[in-house]
C-alpha cells in the first residue's frame, strides 16, 4: 500500500549504508497485526485477511536504522 524510504550518508562502498525498517506502532491499536513493513525494502503491506470492522484510517510509526 505504501513504501517508506530513508537515506544514510555513510560511505556507499560499505555495508553501513544499508537501512532496516521496523513497524513500531499503530494507532488505533488492534488486537491483531493488520500491517507489515518489509525489513529491507520499506514496503508496507496489509497482512490481514479482511479489513472488515477496522478503523477507516490508521497512523503507522516506522523506524529506520542503519547497519552501523
Amino acid at each position: 500500500i505504501l513504501t517508506v524510504q530513508a537515506a544514510d550518508n555513510d560511505d556507499p562502498k560499505t555495508d553501513n549504508v544499508r537501512i532496516f525498517y521496523r513497524l513500531v506502532g499503530q494507532m488505533p491499536e488492534t488486537p491483531r497485526n493488520l500491517f507489515r513493513v518489509d525489513r529491507d525494502s520499506g514496503v508496507i503491506t496489509v497482512q490481514a485477511d479482511s479489513m472488515e470492522g477496522t478503523a477507516p484510517q490508521y497512523t503507522l510509526t516506522i523506524t529506520a536504522e542503519d547497519a552501523k
